[in-house]
């Protein structure tokens, strides 16, 4: 649970949780606060997350090499060669 303080008052209850322990109010009233609740606790998750994330990338240096990709490609299929011969597949690459 979350703390609230205001104006030097502090419960350790969610304003939610108080509002659907009132006595007064209806069960459809009870279940759209605890849509509301449910969707402020994955917003509060998103941001969190977001936060973590624009942490991790803005750290991050990364290095730009060139990359031949035929060659990446030739590496791809030969690990996979046996299993293309045992099937009877012969693979034909025109690479220009």
């Amino acid at each position: 649970m979350d703390s609230i303080k205001a104006g030097g008052f502090h419960a350790d209850y969610d304003v939610f949780e108080l509002m659907v322990c009132l006595e007064d109010i209806t069960e459809t009233v009870k279940f759209y606060i605890g849509q509301i609740q449910n969707r402020t606790d994955c917003r509060r998750q998103l941001t969190e997350e977001l936060f973590r994330y624009s942490v991790i990338v803005s750290s991050w240096q990364g290095v730009c090499e060139e990359t031949v990709l035929n060659r990446i490609l030739e590496e791809s299929l030969l690990a996979c060669y046996g299993e293309f011969t045992q099937k009877g597949i012969e693979p034909v690459i025109d690479a220009e």
